[in-house]
């Protein structure tokens, strides 16, 4: 959702972590497009991104409660800082937008950012750049919250679609970070009617041992 300054500025009440949360107000365009409208499932986020000031408001299941707005979490920062939101909309404590796939970069050909992936099975610890972690898994094996992961460069892409390629070529370069728990292994994008279903499941073709691990030691 693209706000600016007249955008109404809507009182949000913070019912999951309110003490983490942004207080608001928050941009709330009329209409809102919230995540998995409109059976209104999974996370629901909403975003909200002012280009002119380089703002973005993050809030965790929005919703509509008898006319008041209700969202478990929110978040607000700046797209210009390396500054850590203030608040947060997803389990890592890290901002969401700029880890989020969209259908125009990939059909430019390029994804030139790290991807922000949920993981069926992780750890209740994390590492940087993760803040926190919503993992329960008691396995020794199971990754922590904030791991830094990249495709292997020999990694086998041949079985991949089209979309599917430009995504992987991403992941060789920049990598994703584990920042939910979640079914299975998922990578975050942007709803979009103009992707090729078929062909992003494609993806399914790499698996665990395609990956290596990171060590941002060098940059933290």
């Amino acid at each position: 959702n693209f706000v600016d300054a007249a955008t109404p500025r809507r009182q949000v009440s913070i019912k999951g972590r309110p003490q983490d949360s942004f207080p608001g107000p928050y941009p709330i365009t009329d209409p809102a497009y919230v995540e998995n409208m409109p059976t209104y499932h999974f996370d629901m986020h909403y975003l909200g991104v002012d280009a002119a000031s380089g703002e973005v408001w993050e809030l965790l299941s929005l919703r509509s409660w008898f006319g008041r707005l209700e969202a478990d979490s929110g978040a607000h920062y700046l797209l210009g800082s390396n500054d850590y939101p203030h608040g947060s909309s997803i389990a890592v404590d890290m901002p969401l937008l700029p880890g989020v796939i969209t259908y125009d970069e990939v059909a430019a050909g390029s994804v030139d950012h790290v991807v922000l992936a949920g993981i069926e099975r992780s750890a209740p610890r994390w590492v940087w750049p993760a803040r926190n972690s919503d993992g329960r898994s008691a396995d020794p094996d199971a990754p922590p919250q904030g791991a830094w992961m990249r495709l292997r460069s020999d990694a086998d892409v041949s079985k991949l679609g089209p979309q599917a390629r430009v995504v992987a070529a991403g992941l060789q370069r920049y990598g994703l970070i584990l920042s939910d728990t979640g079914g299975g292994f998922g990578l975050r994008g942007t709803p979009d009617g103009r992707w090729n279903d078929e062909d992003l499941a494609t993806l399914s073709n790499l698996h665990a041992g395609d990956f290596e691990v990171v060590d941002p030691s060098g940059i933290v």
